[in-house]
């Protein structure tokens, strides 16, 4: 697995845009859903040790499948995670889809949406709205703020977090202490992240990566 270089700065920045929250909820609806295949080992992503996921990547764009794949790798230097693309037919942890009209409400304001850990239903399923249009850079960004939350963490209100609600798309984003120690409370960090109560910030880049799949043994149909 091809890790992306975390770097620890003190940098200010602006996140990506998000669409949940897990914020304590006295009423905690049940997850969207939609026609989409399960995640059998969506359990995988409760994991407090080593999180090796198995990810189906659903999705027509490959433009965006390309930046979800270099989320993931984000998380990979910043959790003790692995991750393997497995195909239709095979058990996954989370998979990326395709949102439709009605789950964006027809809307084009929101992004994109994720299911999250501690509502009924959940399968970890990530989806991007085909309608709203991004960068790729934004595309990257809303990645790793979409599968934050799959893995458990909250809204952050701080503008500097890519935990924030919103945030503009071709600014840099990190994610800043509060996010690392939620994180530490649920899952193994990576050896030289910053570990609970920690002060700094891990700046999110995009990574240089070339296509690895054949070096994971998984070969994607055409169109996916």
């Amino acid at each position: 697995m091809k890790l992306l270089t975390v770097l620890i700065l003190f940098l200010p920045a602006v996140p990506s845009v998000a669409q949940e929250s897990l914020a304590p909820n006295t009423a905690t609806p049940a997850n969207w859903t939609g026609k989409y295949a399960p995640c059998e080992r969506h359990e995988d992503l409760l994991g407090r040790e080593h999180l090796d996921l198995a990810v189906r990547i659903s999705t027509a764009n490959a433009i965006l499948a390309q930046q979800f794949e270099n989320a993931l790798d984000f998380w990979s230097g910043v959790l003790d995670l692995d991750w393997h693309e497995v195909g239709a037919a095979d058990p996954c942890s989370m998979q990326l889809v395709d949102g439709t009209p009605f789950l964006f409400n027809w809307c084009v304001c929101m992004s994109a949406r994720s299911q999250l850990p501690d509502r009924e239903g959940f399968q970890g399923w990530i989806a991007f709205n085909p309608r709203y249009k991004l960068s790729q850079y934004a595309m990257f960004l809303d990645s790793v703020h979409e599968i934050g939350h799959v893995l458990g963490l909250t809204h952050n209100p701080d503008q500097s977090s890519i935990m924030y609600s919103f945030g503009l798309e071709e600014r840099s984003a990190w994610l800043d202490a509060a996010d690392l120690d939620e994180l530490a409370l649920r899952h193994a960090l990576r050896p030289g992240t910053p570990g609970p109560r920690g002060k700094l910030n891990v700046i999110v880049r995009m990574p240089h990566r070339a296509a690895e799949h054949a070096r994971r043994g998984f070969q994607r149909p055409n169109g996916l």
